[in-house]
């Protein structure tokens, strides 16, 4: 039994080693800015941050209606770095969520935001196993069976900024 185990260990190794080296980006200048993936959820493309300093998804409530997320109200409040409490409106119990050749289901907890967006938290990042390669703008999905390596997007904005909830 441990054989198999310490078997199975190595090739996840393995299949994390050879991932790291599909990675070939020519890296001009510093990369910077806020990271973002392209997602489709409902079959609607749409581009989600990725906020290691977020705990959970979290999506606006006008977002969610946009693209027809089914959803069940909710009560509670989310706080946000250096931001005021914000009620929950409700949340998208297993929400099917597209990203690169990677799809899953994901909680995702609505609230009324100032901006129509959406946030990819830790919680989904440790989920799905990813580690970030941002020198050379890409996400590595790890998750069992469906390992894939994904571009990521960066934009700077000088003017407001919103960061974790």
């Amino acid at each position: 039994m441990q054989g198999e185990e310490e078997k199975q260990e190595e090739e996840r190794r393995i299949v994390s080693l050879n991932l790291i080296n599909a990675i070939q980006a020519k890296v001009e200048g510093q990369p910077c800015g806020r990271m973002y993936v392209e997602t489709i959820i409902n079959g609607k493309p749409l581009q989600a941050m990725l906020d290691t300093r977020a705990y959970t998804v979290y999506m606006a409530k006008e977002l969610a209606d946009e693209v027809g997320l089914s959803y069940t109200k909710e009560k509670g409040f989310v706080k946000g770095v250096n931001a005021r409490s914000l009620p929950i409106e409700c949340v998208a119990w297993g929400a099917l969520i597209e990203i690169g050749q990677w799809q899953g289901k994901v909680d995702i907890t609505v609230v009324l935001l100032d901006d129509k967006k959406f946030y990819l938290g830790i919680d989904f990042l440790d989920m799905v196993k990813t580690f970030l390669v941002s020198y050379t703008n890409t996400m590595c999905i790890l998750e069992e069976g469906q390992p894939c390596i994904v571009l990521v997007k960066r934009e700077i904005d000088e003017g407001k900024m919103f960061f974790a909830l």
